[in-house]
């Protein structure tokens, strides 16, 4: 991806044009100060202060400056504010670079037709950017628009090939690609999925995307081994504990999941999927001395918040917390607006399940583990 920053090049020719004509030398010092200070920041991640400094360059109407604050705001999954400042972005300059930020914000929130449509509008004005393949591919697969998405896979791999493109671009092309078969229950996944390995062995992307195509076939113990391989290549990544948290309780062992997510939340304590899969476990969990339905209220709405209200799979957990805690009529709701949200939920039907017992006052049945 494109630095944010990228314009400060720009402004930065234009402060010493103004400078060479004896110019606009304090505009040009504050502008210069507030654009290295807010790049300062934002690496080092003090969003907080580059957001402090992008408002005062949008309010000396600095070219770009939008496009910075927004991708501040992603920086710190502020997704609504993010989407805010990338339409100013693109009202004032549509460019590639603006709809794919907005692109990835919207894939975020799990709006992935608005994704789509960004992705489309970016290729569009850029159409031999790889990466924007990439990203539509990736939003296509998550709307379940599978042989979509394949499309796009492809013409990033013919696209990569030809110009000889760098190994973790091509590996993710197959991982995805590898995705969408895993998806379909096809085993070409395992052959997309080990090509992505072979070429870039060091990505932990297709182990954790093979795990989970060895725990929907029920090898449980061979995903537990590739989720601890991209653990080891990626130990700082909070969603690969999450993940491995849901394996860890589908084989029983429910204080090791619930370590998992704790691990995942002290890495990041912004990972929704740490939390709602925490919740979850607390929710479902076949021990009584484990479940806690106060505790995994807690979580779940945790989780719901940093995904912004906004993915059937937290929501369907806020469900189920609700329900642990005797209260139906907010289980019920909640079932029903995760309903709402993924209609093209390969699980609908039991969520559909699950929403019928909320009405009749039933837990959802700890017999059946906690598969979320």
């Amino acid at each position: 991806m494109g630095d944010p920053f990228s314009f400060l090049q720009r402004m930065a020719n234009l402060v010493g044009f103004l400078l060479i004509l004896g110019l606009g030398t304090s505009f040009a010092s504050e502008e210069s100060d507030l654009t290295a200070k807010a790049m300062n920041a934002y690496r080092q991640g003090n969003y907080d202060v580059a957001i402090d400094c992008f408002d005062k360059l949008i309010q000396l109407h600095v070219t770009d400056s939008y496009l910075g604050r927004g991708k501040t705001y992603f920086a710190k999954k502020a997704y609504d504010k993010a989407i805010a400042d990338f339409d100013e972005a693109i009202q004032r300059r549509p460019s590639a670079i603006a709809f794919r930020f907005r692109g990835e914000a919207y894939s975020r929130i799990g709006a992935y037709e608005k994704a789509v449509s960004d992705y489309s509008q970016a290729i569009q004005r850029d159409p031999s950017n790889v990466y924007l393949y990439l990203d539509r591919a990736n939003a296509y697969f998550f709307n379940r628009e599978f042989s979509t998405a394949r499309i796009d896979c492809n013409t990033a791999i013919m696209l990569l090939t030809k110009n000889s493109g760098e190994k973790q671009s091509l590996a993710l092309a197959y991982c995805i690609k590898g995705q969408t078969y895993a998806s379909e229950n096809n085993d070409d996944c395992f052959t997309n999925f080990e090509k992505a390995i072979q070429i870039n062995p060091k990505d932990c992307l297709p182990y954790l995307s093979r795990a989970h195509a060895f725990a929907v076939n029920g090898k449980l113990s061979q995903a537990i081994d590739d989720y601890n391989i991209a653990i080891q290549l990626d130990p700082t990544n909070a969603a690969l504990y999450a993940n491995r948290a849901e394996i860890d309780a589908r084989k029983g062992d429910y204080a090791k999941g619930i370590e998992d997510c704790n691990k995942g939340i002290k890495i990041d304590p912004y990972c929704g999927l740490a939390y709602d899969r925490l919740a979850w476990i607390l929710a479902v969990c076949p021990d009584p001395k484990i479940r806690d339905g106060k505790k995994a209220l807690e979580n779940a709405k945790k989780a719901c918040e940093l995904t912004a209200w906004k993915k059937p799979q937290c929501l369907d957990t806020l469900a189920a917390a609700y329900a642990e805690t005797g209260d139906f009529e907010e289980a019920v709701t909640w079932e029903q607006k995760a309903i709402e949200l993924d209609l093209k939920d390969k699980d609908l039907k039991e969520s559909q399940e699950r929403l019928e017992l909320y009405k009749q006052k039933k837990h959802f049945p700890f017999s059946k583990g906690v598969t979320h």
